[in-house]
């Protein structure tokens, strides 16, 4: 928020901005996708723990959950936002309103936890250093929080009357407009005021609390280490050390933030490495809403059996889990006496998560980019195009219809999405399994025809789309046993999702051999088969062809080839594990295994993980998809081989980064 600005002014003289080599902003990137995890994840967790545990129902843990809902505000609606405006170099694809909305609510976030800090800090002042004085009840607790996110609406008020968005030479820029005045400018005003609001004012009273509570703390250790209070005054230090420790990293991920800005709209600051020092200083920004869960698991106690007890509970006992292929049984011990099992580690448990949370986002990012390049590149509009665009749906679909439901019913061990959902999803799970299993197969016979019958009538757009629907129509098909078999069952207050349909355990076992013989056992070695007359055919043909135009032609076929091969291997790859444990389960002595959930719980990653595969691959073997991801994201370019990095930039008042980038390829 520099010099007032209106829509139509000139951008200012132009600087050559340092440009952010390869390597740093590939590191920008992975921290933040930690951050973004941590956030998400940590903060939903520290939701989930005060709502669970009885001993954080007290004003203190419910203002820690305030906390934990604007750091996670952060996490959802600002990071990735962001990171999308600087990686398109500050092109805002989102719209007006957004434009409006995002600063307005990342305002409001950022008053709501210091404010929320600010609470914190005198509900333990009140109780520490007046102990007979009157406490703070749960109900003036939830009275104190609507007032703090009443308040935290005021700086976000303005950032809805003056975001704007603005074309300029490389795109469309989302930038503050405030109206141009004879005195300090509205810009300024409203900077000081929010910065008095969220950092200097708040944060010395924090420290002043803080510095008088353990002063107090101390005296009462140092004071009654025989008495009876010895132990809980220790305690309550450990809590003090932790919030203290809150606010410490509040004020030192603001600080160099709030001091670049200063320096730049009061000091005139330039600086030819100001694109890379803003997006740094922003990612320590954002850091902070992902140390806070970090803080609590290493310096509360009481969150740290929390957090155990969240992660590790489902592990302790059969869990009900649903799989994503047509073997999607529920594989539940109804006997009285279950099996014992072995507890996950919790090291184990969060890893997982974290791996399930990086194949989500690259199963749903991913392959909705397959889709639109295939929808936008007039070249892929081709049989194999069309056919890759299928298999992408069907990733998605695992995406959004498997990974959400199976992770929550693995860590919440009980089915919480009702009767209907507990038909569908497993329905919807199976058909996508067959589904991509089916377009492989298509895939692998439209090229055969192709390369080893050149001269037949290829196979044409309107038999590719008859194709696509025989494959889903098919999929439904052998899917629809699920809508009648799927239950929910009541165990000990527990609901399960089962499939308590089945006539008899015949019936099921001929319906999950016939289902792995449909999606493995069969299409695995037709489709190897196909692959290896194709691989024989173009050797040949690329050995007798004499002419430059004719070989090229070959090679770029069998780069075709070559990266349907991988997708093909990865997929059987990806597979083989669960198939292998699962008919060890069925038909074998795999009950009687104590770390059969464990073992399967990995399985069952290996495989979601293959819808997040095939979008990287075709992003590394494939030219046209490469430069179709190329032309759909710009900041893709710099793995484009036709695009050398050279930038000219000039500067422009916006909210995210204050200085537009404006980007010239050469």
């Amino acid at each position: 928020m520099n010099n007032a600005t209106n829509g139509t002014e000139a951008p200012q003289a132009q600087m050559d901005y340092v440009v952010e080599p390869l390597g740093l902003r590939i590191f920008r990137l992975t921290v933040y996708v930690i951050i973004f995890l941590l956030a998400t994840f940590g903060n939903a967790l520290v939701i989930f723990v005060v709502y669970r545990t009885r001993e954080l129902h007290t004003v203190t843990g419910f203002l820690i959950a305030n906390l934990a809902v604007a750091d996670l505000g952060v996490g959802m609606l600002c990071i990735p936002f962001t990171v999308v405006y600087f990686e398109l170099d500050f092109h805002w694809p989102f719209g007006a309103f957004m434009c409006k909305l995002l600063p307005a609510l990342m305002a409001c976030f950022v008053m709501g936890s210091v404010g929320t800090m600010l609470a914190i800090s005198l509900d333990r002042h009140q109780s520490i250093v007046h102990p007979f004085g009157m406490r703070i009840t749960r109900y003036q607790g939830k009275l104190i929080m609507l007032l703090i996110w009443l308040i935290a609406l005021l700086p976000a008020l303005p950032m809805l009357g003056v975001m704007t968005t603005e074309p300029y030479p490389a795109g469309v820029a989302c930038k503050e407009d405030w109206p141009i005045t004879t005195g300090m400018p509205y810009s300024k005003i409203y900077l000081l005021c929010t910065f008095a609001l969220t950092y200097a004012i708040p944060l010395p009273i924090m420290i002043l609390i803080y510095i008088k509570i353990g002063v107090k703390l101390r005296k009462a250790i140092k004071e009654g280490a025989d008495r009876p209070g010895f132990t809980q005054a220790q305690a309550t230090k450990r809590i003090i050390k932790m919030l203290a420790a809150v606010v410490v990293c509040y004020a030192l991920c603001f600080l160099p933030f709030h001091t670049l800005y200063f320096m730049m709209d009061f000091g005139e600051y330039q600086s030819r490495y100001m694109y890379i020092m803003q997006s740094y200083f922003q990612v320590l920004m954002y850091g902070n809403s992902a140390t806070n869960p970090v803080l609590y698991a290493f310096l509360g106690d009481q969150f740290k059996k929390g957090f155990k007890r969240a992660i590790r509970g489902g592990s302790q006992r059969e869990l009900c889990v649903m799989w994503p292929t047509n073997e999607t049984n529920m594989l539940v011990n109804t006997t009285s006496t279950p099996i014992l099992t072995v507890a996950e580690p919790l090291g184990s448990n969060i890893f997982r998560l974290i791996v399930y949370t990086i194949i989500f986002l690259l199963t749903v990012t991913g392959n909705v980019s397959v889709l639109a390049v295939v929808y936008k590149i007039r070249e892929l509009h081709s049989v194999t195009g069309y056919l890759i665009a299928n298999l992408a749906v069907a990733d998605l679909s695992v995406g959004i219809l498997c990974i959400p439901f199976t992770v929550l019913y693995f860590e919440l061990s009980y089915w919480p999405f009702g009767y209907a959902l507990c038909k569908i999803i497993p329905t919807a799970q199976a058909m996508s399994v067959m589904a991509s299993t089916g377009t492989l197969a298509a895939i692998s016979l439209d090229r055969y025809r192709a390369i080893a019958y050149p001269y037949e009538p290829r196979i044409t757009l309107y038999q590719a789309r008859f194709i696509i629907v025989v494959v889903w129509l098919t999929a439904t098909l052998v899917s629809l046993p699920f809508v009648a078999v799927m239950q929910l069952r009541e165990d000990q207050d527990v609901l399960w999702c089962s499939e308590d349909g089945w006539p008899s355990e015949t019936f099921k076992d001929i319906y999950n051999v016939l289902s792995f013989c449909l999606t493995y056992a069969i299409p695995l070695p037709t489709i190897a088969v196909f692959y290896t007359i194709i691989v024989m055919k173009l050797n040949k043909a690329a050995r007798e062809t004499s002419d430059s135009e004719g070989f090229r032609t070959a090679k770029a076929k069998g780069k075709v080839v070559k990266m349907l091969i991988v997708v093909v291997i990865l997929y059987f790859l990806c597979f083989l594990p669960y198939h292998i444990t699962y008919l060890w389960l069925e038909f074998g002595e795999g009950q009687q295994y104590k770390g059969k959930w464990i073992l399967f719980s990995y399985c069952q990653v290996l495989v979601y993980a293959n819808s997040a595969v095939n979008p990287v691959l075709y992003g590394f073997l494939s030219e046209q998809f490469r430069r179709g991801f190329a032309r759909l994201v710009p900041c893709c370019r710099i793995w484009s081989k036709d695009y050398k990095v050279s930038r000219s930039m000039c500067s422009q008042s916006t909210y995210y980064d204050r200085k537009t980038v404006c980007v010239t390829d050469v």
